[in-house]
């Protein structure tokens, strides 16, 4: 289990690596040149994939889901635009972590993205109250979550409806890490939104528990997993 010595090294480091790639993406605005901008852009992109994604959800949550289309070449203020949007997500960042409002354990975030080379669905990923939670569970809650979010559009609520995407894509994030495939730690920003999705499953398991079908889980389980992943 994490340290706090270690969940404070971590935060350190993560604040750390913000404030660079903000101080950067102002640097790379301030020297007024398209081509170096594109090609920064393009860069933080690779190492943050999720900063686009969220433009993007962000995009089509303001424009009924329509996807965005022009018919002329970028500007140098369109590249600009979408810096500032980057920077802002970073900001937030930087804000919750400078602040202890990051909504994802640090400790999961060890767990998952660095303390094992190798899982196995036997391996025990948390414990309370005499209860364990392995990598198995954990995965089948993401699975059971997913099924659930897609055969339940209808009843999803506003906040979580404009941000299914990235719930999606970090749940399937934490599926790939714990199935030892390539993977890329997601924002936390994004991270947030699994304990919106975990918990809208949550509820309609105990509201409809035909829902089970679809994957061996139990209410239980997917609370514990919850706790995992936001508490310390």
């Amino acid at each position: 289990m994490m340290s706090k010595l270690q969940g404070t090294m971590f935060v350190n480091s993560e604040i750390i690596t913000l404030q660079t790639q903000i101080n950067k993406l102002y640097e790379a605005i301030r020297l007024g040149n398209m081509v170096y901008l594109k090609n920064f852009l393009d860069d933080i992109e690779c190492q943050n994939i999720y900063l686009w994604k969220i433009v993007l959800a962000e995009f089509l949550a303001a424009n009924n889901g329509i996807m965005p289309t022009t018919n002329r070449a970028l500007q140098y203020e369109d590249y600009v635009a979408l810096a500032n949007k980057y920077i802002g997500i970073l900001q937030s960042e930087l804000y919750d972590l400078q602040n202890n409002l990051a909504p994802f354990s640090y400790r999961a975030i060890n767990t998952i993205y660095r303390d094992f080379p190798h899982f196995q669905r036997i391996d025990t990923l948390y414990r309370e109250n005499g209860k364990k939670l392995t990598v198995a569970d954990v995965l089948s809650v993401i699975g059971y979550a997913k099924k659930v979010i897609d055969v339940s559009d209808a009843k999803m609520n506003k906040k979580l409806s404009m941000g299914i995407d990235l719930a999606l894509m970090s749940l399937n994030t934490i599926d790939l890490a714990l199935n030892n495939k390539k993977q890329d730690k997601p924002l936390n920003k994004a991270l947030h939104l699994v304990n919106d999705a975990l918990s809208f499953a949550l509820n309609t398991a105990i509201e409809d528990e035909r829902l089970g079908k679809y994957v061996d889980v139990s209410s239980t389980t997917i609370d514990l997993t919850i706790d995992f992943l936001v508490k310390e």
